[in-house]
């Protein structure tokens, strides 16, 4: 007559379906923290110009799919790059942040405006035009800049060192 209830071995271990289980419950959390963890700790300075460039690319490219507008946001000297939608049913805001690798030194408008502090929001109109704009990147270990300029004509964002 056995002495212990079923699926279970008189070995005290663990059966082969709790150790799937676990392991699966396991991934399912991974998955889910694994993509944040980048933009949480920065990622590398590369990986974190990318980010943005691409971020901005993607806007200035599909405001006028969607005839969204928004407004950019970026924090000088350490705040993050942000995005919020005017209208949130169709777009999700996003932020972009640029610790510990790069501070914002100073943020220049075509309009021959320079900002050296605070919050500059800057419009994206709902045809996806954005203002030209030159976001001037300072490295924390190096202090070497990088300059981001925004062309809204071309949609893109070039960097220069």
């Amino acid at each position: 007559m056995p002495t212990s209830p079923p699926g279970r071995t008189e070995g005290g271990g663990f059966t082969l379906v709790e150790l799937v289980l676990v392991l699966a419950i396991v991934s399912l959390l991974l998955l889910t923290v694994l993509p944040k963890i980048p933009s949480i700790i920065g990622g590398t300075g590369e990986e974190t110009i990318s980010l943005l460039t691409g971020r901005i690319e993607a806007l200035l490219t599909e405001a006028p799919l969607s005839g969204e507008g928004g407004i950019l946001t970026i924090t000088i000297p350490d705040g993050p790059v942000t995005f919020s939608p005017v209208d949130e049913k169709g777009r999700s805001s996003w932020e972009v942040s640029l610790l510990p690798h790069y501070s914002v030194k100073e943020v220049k408008t075509n309009f021959g405006i320079t900002y050296t502090e605070g919050k500059v929001k800057i419009p994206l109109s709902p045809s996806g035009f954005l203002p030209e704009t030159r976001l001037i990147l300072v490295d924390r270990k190096t202090g070497e800049e990088v300059a981001l300029t925004v062309d809204p004509f071309e949609g893109r964002v070039r960097g220069e060192r």
